[in-house]
């Protein structure tokens, strides 16, 4: 993790799991939630999994928790790499969650970016 602050005050700059085994389906990928510092922030997503599933983001606010499904809520194919760009706002806290289980993370990637993406 590259990090030039705490997580909490979203000077997060990159978080990446690599080769790690995925979590229970539908339990969040990282350990901590992203949010951001200022009014709109975006995030730059790369992933690839060993196993086909739908990754949904999770956008709290407050104690409300949505999810939102990603890449049209079609199945993501095994072993192929995709690329999303998200929108967060201020007062929002966002993760990640995936259908499948019994497979590995072979990247996933997530950077924070203030502006355009």
């Amino acid at each position: 993790m590259s990090s030039y602050g705490s997580i909490s005050n979203w000077t997060l700059e990159q978080e990446a799991k690599f080769n790690t085994t995925l979590p229970t389906s539908n339990t969040a990928i990282f350990t901590e939630n992203f949010e951001p510092e200022k009014e709109i922030e975006w995030l730059s997503i790369y992933v690839c999994f060993s196993v086909s599933g739908i990754l949904r983001v999770t956008r709290t606010v407050g104690t409300t928790t949505v999810n939102e499904d990603l890449y049209g809520g079609s199945v993501l194919t095994a072993n192929s790499a995709y690329v999303f760009a998200l929108p967060v706002a201020s007062g929002q806290a966002v993760n990640f969650i995936y259908s499948a289980t019994g497979g590995t993370i072979k990247s996933f990637i997530v950077s924070a970016h203030r502006g355009i993406v």
